[in-house]
This record gives structure tokens, sequence and C-alpha cells, in this order.
């Protein structure tokens, strides 16, 4: 065998050998390697065998190989299926957030978004990003993360940060904001206005932050010595149908409260709504308190007081601790918990009932 030979058979394989073996465009074949949903299956497994039988590697793989980093950070986002226009309203300034500090960096940001139940199973962090390079990992959700899932993550070094979400695994970086504390300082607010009687119109019951929140209700009214009426504790699921439909069942239940705590801005517009299709008035009659803090409460009658959560703050500061993992090679172990701010409007006012 001569030298030329020797070279050709030691040359690495390409794109275009692997769009030619397998028929497929090399449009197509960059799709499949970025996992595009778009493609059919049978050019995936005509691509996915060439690959095999050619022992492609992708350049900018091989790179990341030899130097031992890819410069992507990946973003793992956990959604409730079906996805509600309520929870992209929480997570794309989160990802905003994450994006403009990746700007200022060399690192790409990759995005992958999976439903709850596949993110709770064991083996979830470890199909995610087996055959991806990454750097390190983001998740962002609202739902307990599966311990052995990120154990997988841990047992190979691999830095991550939880974003809304909770895990038990001790040795974790965690951003969130104080559900709990934002509902005790508006329930402080609405005592000081003369308010005794209290509901709250959530969201999912089981939902990480709805369970903080449920918390700081009872716990504000406890602390305050105020009764907690368990028959004015009612959970949907975000929506403004589902405010709406809960505030009028409210209207049959006894004592009618006097301010209803939401679990976001959405349900508070179905609770307005509710509230002004029966003939009562906001806030002589009721005063409504929203959560988020998004268009809605600004251009809703009345205006909404609402808590504002500092999302876009959440996804950069998350996205620093972890490049600050990468680039140091070190672990952090912290939890970061921002405080929310109550935001005044006109839903609420003073109680009447004496």
């Amino acid at each position: 065998m001569d030298k030329n030979q020797n070279k050709k058979l030691k040359k690495r394989a390409t794109l275009i050998d692997v769009a030619r073996l397998s028929g497929v465009s090399t449009g197509t074949i960059s799709r499949i390697l970025n996992n595009h949903p778009s493609v059919s299956e049978e050019a995936r497994k005509k691509v996915e065998e060439a690959i095999k039988k050619l022992n492609y590697v992708p350049l900018s793989a091989a790179r990341s190989l030899a130097k031992g980093v890819s410069n992507t950070i990946m973003l793992s986002i956990i959604e409730e299926n079906p996805i509600l226009p309520s929870t992209w309203r929480y997570e794309l300034p989160v990802v905003q957030g994450i994006y403009d500090y990746l700007k200022k960096t060399s690192y790409n940001l990759q995005i992958g978004i999976s439903f709850v139940e596949e993110a709770q199973k064991s083996k979830f962090f470890e199909n995610l990003i087996k055959d991806k390079y990454i750097d390190g990992l983001l998740i962002l959700g609202s739902w307990p993360i599966n311990y052995r899932s990120l154990l997988y993550l841990e047992d190979r070094s691999i830095p991550y940060v939880l974003i809304g979400c909770k895990s038990t695994v001790p040795t974790r970086v965690e951003i969130n904001f104080d559900n709990h504390g934002a509902i005790v300082q508006v329930i402080d607010y609405l005592v000081q206005l003369g308010h005794t009687k209290f509901a709250l119109i959530g969201g999912f019951a089981d939902q990480l932050h709805m369970v903080d929140r449920a918390n700081g209700f009872r716990d504000a009214l406890t602390k305050r010595n105020l009764r907690i009426y368990e028959n004015l504790i009612k959970f949907g699921d975000y929506q403004i149908e589902s405010g709406y439909q809960l505030m009028l069942g409210l209207f049959n239940e006894y004592p009618k409260p006097t301010a209803i705590i939401c679990g976001n801005d959405f349900m508070a517009a179905g609770v307005i709504k509710a509230i002004h299709d029966k003939g009562y008035k906001v806030p002589e009659d009721f005063s409504v308190v929203g959560f988020d803090d998004n268009e809605v409460a600004k251009v809703i009658s009345p205006p909404l007081t609402t808590i504002r959560v500092p999302v876009f703050e959440m996804g950069s500061l998350a996205v620093e601790k972890l490049c600050t993992m990468v680039e140091s090679n070190r672990k952090l172990e912290e939890i970061t918990i921002l405080p929310c701010e109550t935001i005044i409007r006109s839903s609420t006012g003073k109680c009447k009932e004496k």
C-alpha cells in the first residue's frame, strides 16, 4: 500500500461523505444532527447508518473532544403538558436573561423542552444529554426534579443550576424567587387595609411555586391570628377561565371573602370578570391581587395589584453561576432566593365590611 492510499484510508469522513452514502442532503443531515423534529424517520435512519459506517464525527464535536470543552450551555425547560400561555409568559424573560448574558461570552445556548412526566423519570438527564457535548446544564421548571436523575450529573461532574425548581440533592446550585415571602408581604398590606377574610384562588396545587404560595398564605394568616377558611382555598390551572369559574364558586361559599389572592395575573383577570358579571365592584366589594406583573395586570380594569417576580434576573444569575463553575472547574453549593416586589394598583382598597 503506497502513502497516498494510506492517507486516503485515514482521512476523516466529512458531511459530504455521509450525504453521498445515505442519499440525504447535507442540510437535512445538519437538522438530524441537531435533533430537529421536521425530519422523517426514514431519512434519520439512513443518516444514522451512514454515520456509524463511516465513523463520522462532526467537526465541531471533534474540536470539542480534543479540547475537552464544547462552548455549549444547555437549557432544559420542563413543562406541563399541554404548555400553557401563562407558563411561556413566566419562562421567556428567564430565557432572555440567560441569552443576554451568554451574548457577552463565547458560549452557545442549546435549548431542549421536555414534559413533566418524562422529566421525573430516574434516567431523564442521562437520556437528555447522551451523545451531546455540553459544558454545563441549566434546568428551568416549577416541579420537583428526580433525585436519581440528578445523581447522573453529579457522578459525571457535569455542572448544573436549578432555576425555579427544587431537589433534595444537597450539593446543588438553585436560583429561585420568594413565593412564600411575597404572599406574606401582600397579606400584611391587605390586613393594614382592614381585610380579615381571605380567599386563595391558585394554580396547580402540587406545583412547587403554588405549594410555597399556599404555605405563605396559611402562615401569614396564622401569624396575624386570622382564621383560615379551607372552603375559600381553591386550585385551578392558571388560566383566565379557571379563575373565572373558581370565583363564581366562591359566591356560594360562606363567609364571602373581602380579599382574594390569585395564582397569577391571568387567573386574577378571570376573578375580576366574575365579580363584575355578578354585579359587584373591584375594589369596593372585593380586593383582588395577582402574581407575576405581566401585561394583563396593566390593561385590565381596574389595573391589578400584583407581585412582580425577578424572572430576568433569575436567568442571568443562574447562567453566571454556571459559567463560574465551568470556567473554574469548581463546584458551588448554594441556594439563592430572590425577593419579589408588591406592585400596588387600583384593584385593592380599604375593606368596607364592618
